[in-house]
């Protein structure tokens, strides 16, 4: 009983370990799923539209208007 007792803590180590490496497989899938990219995607697109004070629209046209091209060139990354 008393080795178990000396185990039992590396033992609850061990799992919460695994458990946050599970959690951050599930994360980096989530991440690299088509969901996962449409989600991040649509954040980017949404911030450089409120940072430049541009519309979605403008940013896919091909306009030239110096706001466009920065928001465009900030929604690549």
């Amino acid at each position: 009983m008393e080795m178990i007792n000396g185990l039992l803590p590396e033992i609850i180590r061990m799992r919460d370990q695994l458990n946050g490496v599970i959690m951050e497989m599930d994360y980096y899938r989530t991440l690299h799923s088509e969901a996962g990219h449409t989600k991040i995607a649509k954040i980017v697109m949404a911030a450089c539209t409120a940072h430049f004070g541009v519309t979605q629209s403008g940013i896919e046209s091909k306009s030239r208007d110096t706001d466009i091209r920065m928001a465009r060139q900030f929604s690549w990354f």
